[in-house]
């Protein structure tokens, strides 16, 4: 947890620290200094990150875990990148205002935010999280410290979104904040099919008084919900959904609730219970735990190393009943909704588990452009057979981010969230190929943080070597920090 604020006098002895050693590790060790960023590991959120986890405590990183100033007047926050979003929320909403863009786990932090890209249900209006940032503060490889902004040093500034950390590591961020209301008002739009969520969308989106939030959850082909979020603004008697009590339901599950409804449904929410709304079970990952065999095959096989065991208990491995996820009951929930944040399920992914899982479940985020997005959905449905995705617009980048994903000719990208078992016999590393494939014919890209099924000839076809290469170059970036493809692939 971050400890609320410190000076910025402290954070200042905190970076002399680090930058100290830092150089003592140059000019003593090059061969040390170089080991730290090369491990068999990946350093983002779906894979182990040693690598980081290297600079981290060698550097003594973790003492950056501190707001140091919020200014509602300004409307800035200026944060250190080891802050989680929960601790930065909390705080920001004391002063009633918010970024504008949170994703929505707790653990997430603002370093991560940004050298991994991070999405939310604002997105259609601000873009992804380091669209609303305003300066960065990062160590290059020479052991120099520099500020970048859009006007200065602006080629590093989008360089970093998306980097992994290839480029510097960030010591400091300023952000932009919004005012801020204590609940949002949400409409739930049931919808018949993929073509009339996305005509929703686009009806919310280009409206002359949008929503502050749209996404949309997809339980079936026949079956799709938009959710409209606005500030509530005026006292009203609509039901509130409580996310913060132990025997809460998972957002996923009440939303299909509502859509049986035939006809919007009203309610509101604290703020910070809507932002954090698909923390408690990673939207509907830990369902698939609720399947007593697929639990019990990844603590044998995953955990303890025990394939034979599984093999002889369960034979092999059915997809077909995992094809529908059971919501959780009250019982459920009130028993092991503790167990079920998105901190603890991170902690279960990398406890020595990643290659099971990376061997059986999809979970990317795929930025197809809205023009594109049908197309899509219908392919993914009838490929994988996944169900709930996630339907998140989010507004196009304009600015040079060259390893951004909603980076393009088109003004608005729907970011589609396939987390879950594939109804696909077909080796899971050909499932991913597939779809990136089809991802790369309808002009999207992907938030690289998961699994990447590119080889290296392939992923710069996609991004552009040569800015990235010439940026590495400018800014001390060889020989210390490891390249993106090293990172991602």
């Amino acid at each position: 947890m971050a400890l609320a604020f410190k000076t910025l006098q402290q954070h200042q002895q905190d970076v002399k620290r680090i930058q100290d050693r830092f150089k003592l590790l140059q000019n003593s060790d090059s061969s040390h200094l170089k080991s730290l960023d090369r491990s068999s590991n990946k350093s983002h959120m779906m894979r182990g990150s040693s690598v980081y986890r290297k600079w981290r405590n060698e550097l003594g990183l973790d003492v950056l875990n501190s707001v140091i100033e919020i200014d509602p007047h300004g409307m800035k926050v200026i944060v250190e990148p080891q802050v989680p979003m929960d601790e930065l929320t909390r705080l920001t909403l004391q002063e009633r205002v918010v970024v504008p863009v949170v994703p929505e786990f707790k653990g997430i932090t603002v370093g991560g935010a940004i050298n991994g890209t991070a999405i939310e249900s604002s997105s259609f209006r601000y873009g992804l999280f380091h669209d609303v940032c305003l300066a960065y503060h990062l160590l290059l490889g020479d052991g120099s410290i520099l500020r970048v902004t859009p006007d200065d040093h602006p080629e590093l500034f989008h360089g970093v979104s998306g980097s992994f950390g290839s480029l510097g590591i960030l010591l400091l961020v300023e952000l932009k904040v919004i005012p801020a209301l204590p609940f949002v008002k949400l409409i739930y739009h049931p919808c018949a099919s993929i073509s009339e969520g996305l005509n929703k969308i686009k009806e919310l989106y280009q409206t002359i008084n949008p929503p502050e939030f749209i996404e949309g959850i997809m339980y079936a082909k026949n079956a799709l919900t938009i959710i409209e979020g606005r500030w509530l603004v005026e006292a009203d008697d609509l039901p509130q959904l409580n996310l913060s009590a132990p025997w809460s339901p998972w957002y996923y599950a009440h939303v299909r609730q509502a859509s049986l409804e035939k006809k919007p449904m009203r309610e509101k929410m604290s703020t910070y219970d809507y932002i954090f709304r698909h923390d408690t079970g990673a939207f509907w990952m830990a369902a698939y735990g609720l399947h007593f065999e697929l639990l019990a095959r990844y603590y044998l096989e995953g955990r303890l190393g025990l394939s034979e065991w599984s093999q002889k208990l369960f034979g092999p491995l059915q997809i077909e009943k995992f094809a529908s996820l059971k919501d959780p009951g009250i019982l459920t929930r009130t028993f092991l909704n503790w167990k079920l944040p998105s901190r603890k399920l991170y902690q279960m992914l990398h406890a020595d588990t990643e290659k099971w899982f990376e061997e059986r479940f999809i979970i990317q985020d795929y930025f197809i452009p809205l023009r594109n997005t049908q197309k899509f959905v219908d392919w993914v449905t009838d490929f994988v057979g996944i169900f709930p995705l996630w339907l998140c617009p989010v507004k196009a980048t304009s600015c040079p981010q060259i390893l951004a994903p909603h980076s393009g000719n088109d003004s608005l990208y729907v970011d589609i969230g396939v987390y879950g078992l594939p109804q696909n016999a077909q080796p899971l590393l050909k499932i991913n190929r597939e779809i990136d494939q089809k991802m790369d014919l309808l002009q999207g890209r992907k938030m690289l943080y998961s699994y990447c099924s590119y080889t290296e000839e392939e992923f710069w076809k996609v991004y552009p070597k040569i800015s990235y290469s010439q940026l590495r170059s400018r800014y001390f970036a060889n020989d210390v920090w490891a390249s993106i493809e090293k990172k991602v692939l």
